[in-house]
């Protein structure tokens, strides 16, 4: 869903029950819990040690948890051009599902196909497009290979709606741009 990026920290799909230990790793993770998860209310009352964010894709919501809470809900939220609008649509055909499933069918792989299709768009058009004709020895530390933060949020800000900026600036900090532009810029140097 994030392609062309990738996602550098821990990602399990499905979280058995006797890994649960993984819920409080001192990194960044994405993990995916079964709806009966010692049906939910102990989890749910877990003492997180830093913000999480807690989707609940049957109910639709969303739970802020950790030691400051206000801080993810005021997590700025990209607007580029409408994405959330155009990936709604795809989600639809998730709704009608009534049991848990581990396997998409295949109206849904086509709609996760079409929902990763716009959110590529809507990152090559606002971002990659800069990121791609850039000086990747500017944005790019020379001896350490590490991202300049600031020169990458320079960058974006020329060609960034004004509400769009909060959120890539944010974005910038990420490992995923970090580790996209390295791999460009090795590409680069290779060829």
């Amino acid at each position: 869903m994030v392609n062309p990026f990738r996602w550098e920290h821990v990602l399990i799909p499905v979280l058995p029950d006797i890994c649960e230990g993984y819920l409080e790793a001192p990194v960044p993770f994405l993990i995916g819990i079964p709806k009966d998860y010692k049906e939910n209310k102990e989890f749910f009352n877990i003492v997180w040690s830093r913000d999480t964010l807690i989707v609940v894709l049957d109910e639709g919501k969303v739970y802020f948890h950790g030691p400051d809470p206000k801080s993810l809900k005021n997590s700025p939220l990209p607007k580029l051009k409408g994405l959330k609008e155009q990936i709604a649509k795809g989600y639809k055909a998730f709704e009608s599902e009534t049991e848990l499933r581990y396997s998409p069918s295949e109206k849904q792989i086509k709609a996760i196909r079409s929902i990763q299709q716009a959110i590529e768009k809507s990152f090559n058009k606002l971002l990659l497009n800069q990121v791609n004709k850039a000086n990747y020895k500017e944005l790019l530390n020379e001896s350490t290979k590490e991202l300049n933060i600031d020169a990458a949020k320079k960058l974006l800000k020329k060609v960034s709606h004004n509400s769009d900026i909060e959120f890539l600036e944010k974005f910038c900090e990420t490992q995923m741009l970090a580790g996209y532009i390295k791999e460009k810029y090795e590409n680069k140097a290779t060829s």
